[in-house]
């Protein structure tokens, strides 16, 4: 009997492995979703999203556009083409497809509900025109939040985004605004492309881009290098004192060189040299929050947001608008038997190796 138990400790162990096992599927069971305390201000974002989707749809229709259903099946009118020539690079199309998605309105609520509050100075929104859904839904929750919003904007885009040379990102502006679907118009435009001034695969993309901040009739920054667009974004954050970034996107100057460091979502951190890292790194330096918005999908998969959806959700039903919490009563009485089965079992343990050793005697 005794061989048998030292050989074999793991059965004594199995009733334990059964009980945490029961009790995670319990505890799982026993959550609570409630809502969020910004919910009404996420349901309402995540609607003005769809809104906007329907006016930029009629607006391209009326145009003479056919939306293509094979890359936009959801005809939301905000997803590019593959190629222009004010492409900067390769996009991925279900990312650009996932960032459409209107619960990231609401999950943009809720960050900047949790780390920004109205009155502490603007919300900057840097964008390049990759992500035009997520540029949207940004403005749309520092709105709906009430904040003063500074929009810092770039032309340039990758693959899918908005890289229609004829409905770039500040032409896609201009239908929102002109629609009241939102408010906030760029305060400041580049040209975007490498270094943020226009550096394109084909000088046509310069060209084009110039003529979009012609028709955007925004103000503008053209420096002459990377390094010198950094500064002059730099001198005006010096000036504005913003409390809070949404970065979005890869525009050079508002991640710096070593911006494929930076993890997706909230960042209070400089994972490199802050000098490293662009408008970004300005922020982090200062210890001020920052939401950079890239590799989508694993964002989207982290707050329970549909990867890909068709069609899209309909508003306040998925994990971002919920909070999740566990009466503290099940675990503690859950603990509390795992652990005596544990002290039950080191008892044991050390009753049986004392009768062990008195038999060998």
């Amino acid at each position: 009997m005794r061989k048998a138990v030292l050989r074999h400790p793991w059965r004594r162990l199995l009733p334990l492995a059964v009980l945490l096992l029961a009790s995670a599927i319990g505890l799982g069971l026993l959550q609570r979703a409630n809502r969020s305390p910004v919910f009404e201000h996420q349901v309402r974002a995540a609607q003005r999203m769809t809104k906007a989707y329907g006016v930029l749809n009629s607006h391209l229709r009326a145009l003479g556009f056919q939306l293509d259903r094979e890359s936009d099946p959801n005809e939301t009118g905000i997803i590019g083409v593959q190629f222009s020539e004010i492409t900067t690079t390769v996009g991925y199309l279900p990312a650009k497809r996932t960032s459409a998605n209107p619960d990231f309105a609401a999950y943009l609520v809720r960050m900047v509900s949790e780390h920004a509050t109205p009155g502490n100075g603007p919300v900057v929104i840097a964008l390049s025109g990759s992500f035009p859904a997520l540029g949207l839904a940004a403005i749309i929750a520092c709105e709906e939040l009430m904040h003063e919003v500074v929009v810092l904007s770039s032309v340039g885009s990758s693959s899918f985004g908005a890289n229609r040379p004829e409905l770039t990102w500040l032409d896609m502006e201009d239908v929102f605004a002109e629609s009241s679907v939102i408010l906030t118009r760029t305060y400041l435009a580049s040209l975007g492309g490498g270094g943020d001034i226009g550096q394109f695969p084909f000088e046509e993309g310069r060209i084009l881009a110039l003529a979009a901040l012609e028709r955007a009739g925004v103000p503008a920054l053209m420096e002459d290098s990377a390094q010198d667009q950094v500064a002059a974004k730099a001198a005006l954050l010096e000036r504005l004192g913003p409390q809070m970034l949404i970065n979005i996107g890869g525009n050079e100057a508002h991640v710096g060189p070593s911006g494929h460091l930076l993890p997706p979502g909230l960042v209070t951190a400089p994972p490199a040299d802050p000098d490293q890292l662009g408008v970004t790194g300005w922020f982090l330096a200062r210890q001020l929050p920052v939401v950079h918005l890239l590799r989508i999908e694993e964002l989207a998969l982290r707050h329970g947001i549909a990867i890909d959806p068709v069609p899209l959700p309909p508003p306040g039903r998925s994990a971002v608008y919920y909070e999740h919490t566990l009466p503290l009563w099940p675990s503690v009485l859950l603990l509390g038997l795992a652990a005596a089965y544990v002290v039950v079992l080191v008892l044991l343990r050390r009753r049986e190796v004392g009768t062990a050793r008195r038999n060998q005697r």
